[in-house]
């Protein structure tokens, strides 16, 4: 199926396999998961997708922040970013969290730096989490919203705005916090953007040295 004046259509994921459901909105494209490989499935998915259209107005059928987190959670479980069982287990019970916080209705484009404090503050002190634990958390959803900015989902990232909190350890007392947190963020960036399985096992190695 293909798009004419914003219609949306399939397109299949030549990596996962798995059919996604394509619009266009205010210029831009967003996709979400049928969660499915078979095109019939995949179809009437699409069917129903444009029903939801034909019902309600345009800003309703932007990408939710709960689709966007199955979709980058789906994105990293992919053999080609070769990441270890464990960092997918601490994805998942990220994206089980920030879901049981927030309605499903609620839009990727929405969420602000404010909604993300309270959610990480609640994350927090529901489960009893360590400083060092938080960090990481933050780090992996800083790692979320800048894959959607690189799919052009969203223009900016909320997590940016979030203080990091401070751990008593520290790796090494040559260096100073601030390139302590350089190399954390250095390190979370060759993860995400790594082109080979080595590169990608080194960013776990440097992040786990740090304890981030």
């Amino acid at each position: 199926m293909g798009s004419h004046d914003g219609q949306p259509y399939l397109w299949l994921n030549p990596e996962s396999k798995r059919w996604y459901v394509c619009w266009q909105h205010a210029g831009r494209t967003f996709r979400q998961s049928t969660k499915t490989a078979k095109k019939a499935a995949a179809e009437r998915v699409l069917r129903e997708h444009v029903k939801r259209l034909d019902a309600v107005s345009g800003d309703s059928f932007r990408l939710t922040f709960h689709a966007a987190l199955d979709e980058w959670l789906e994105e990293k479980s992919l053999q080609r970013y070769g990441l270890a069982k464990q960092t997918l287990k601490e994805y998942a019970l990220l994206n089980r969290r920030l879901k049981e916080l927030t309605p499903p209705t609620l839009r990727l484009l929405d969420v602000s730096t404010r909604e993300i404090a309270s959610m990480l503050n609640l994350i927090e002190r529901r489960h009893n989490l360590q400083p060092g634990t938080m960090k990481k958390s933050i780090v992996q959803l800083w790692g979320f919203f800048r894959w959607h900015q690189r799919r052009r989902t969203i223009d900016r990232n909320p997590v940016d705005g979030i203080e990091r909190p401070r751990v008593r350890h520290v790796p090494t007392p040559e260096i100073t916090r601030t390139q302590y947190e350089d190399l954390v963020v250095r390190a979370t960036l060759l993860q995400e953007e790594a082109q080979t399985v080595g590169e990608r096992n080194l960013a776990e190695v440097l992040l786990d040295f740090m304890q981030v």
